[in-house]
């Protein structure tokens, strides 16, 4: 790879930064309120069980909190791939719609999960 393209690369990592890290804190207060829409009955139930199992709780919730954001750095692949082809203007200016589908996928994720059986 030449000194140019491995610039252009590094222009388009710098471009996908900007444009995805300001919306990770909105991707991730949508998911905490659908969480606590979901499994609010739940977590009223936890409060007045022994604190192990809130600790169990909690350690889960920051599990799933984790894979969640490895999850959205899955945005940048595609994002920095899609600048460096013709289509690059185009895509810039309907980014949005990959943000939107991933944001309803982990929606959908996290409704799935919680409602799956499991030992909490």
């Amino acid at each position: 790879m030449s000194q140019s393209e491995t610039a252009t690369v590094w222009k388009c990592v710098g471009r996908a930064f900007r444009y995805w890290e300001p919306k990770r804190l909105i991707y991730n207060a949508v998911l905490a309120v659908v969480t606590l829409l979901v499994s609010w009955k739940e977590l009223v139930e936890i409060v007045s069980e022994p604190p192990l199992r809130i600790v169990g709780f909690v350690v889960v919730v920051v599990c799933f909190l984790g894979l969640a954001n490895l999850c959205y750095c899955l945005a940048y692949l595609p994002d920095v791939i899609m600048q460096m082809t013709p289509l690059s203007e185009s895509w810039q200016r309907n980014r949005w719609v990959l943000f939107t589908t991933g944001t309803a996928i982990a929606c959908v994720l996290v409704v799935v999960v919680l409602y799956a059986p499991h030992p909490m």
